[in-house]
C-alpha cells in the first residue's frame, strides 16, 4: 500500500539555508507544496502540504517533504514504487551533501578557502588554510 511516511535520517536538519542548498543539488526545490503517491497506475497529489519540497531533476512528480518540527526538518516520503526507489536513492546523498556544506560553512568562518567536490557519487570538502 502506498503512503506518506517520516524518512530516516543520521543528520538533524537544524538549519533551513543548509537544507535547501543541499537539496537544491538533487532537483528543484519548492516550498508550501503537496507529494505525490502512487496508487497502482497513477498518482495523486497529497492533501498535506509540506513547508520544502525536493522535486526530480528527471520526473517532477518524485518528490519529498520537509516539515520543521522542534526546530528540526523531518523528511516525508513515499516508500512504494518509484518513487520510493527514487528517495531512497537521494537519501543518503542529501544527508552527506548537508553535512558538507556545514562543515564548509564553519571553516571558511575560521579562515579556510572551502570548495566541495563530487567524486564518485561522494561529497568531498576540500579545504586549503588560507597564508597571510
Amino acid at each position: 500500500m502506498s503512503h506518506i511516511v517520516q524518512g530516516k535520517s543520521s543528520v538533524e536538519y537544524r538549519n533551513r539555508e543548509i537544507l535547501i542548498e543541499a537539496l537544491q543539488h538533487h532537483g528543484e526545490v519548492y516550498e508550501n507544496e503537496c507529494l505525490y503517491i502512487e496508487n497502482g497506475f497513477s498518482l495523486s497529489k497529497t492533501s498535506e502540504r509540506y513547508e520544502i519540497v525536493l522535486a526530480s531533476k528527471i520526473n517532477k512528480r518524485h518528490r519529498m517533504g520537509f516539515n520543521a518540527k522542534n526546530g528540526v526538518y523531518q523528511a516525508f516520503q513515499e516508500n512504494y514504487g518509484a518513487i520510493g526507489r527514487w528517495t531512497q536513492t537521494v537519501t543518503t546523498s542529501i544527508a552527506d551533501l548537508y553535512v558538507a556544506i556545514e562543515y564548509r560553512n564553519n571553516l571558511t568562518e575560521e579562515g579556510y578557502d572551502c570548495k566541495i567536490e563530487e567524486q564518485n557519487g561522494a561529497f568531498v570538502l576540500l579545504a586549503e588554510e588560507e597564508c597571510y
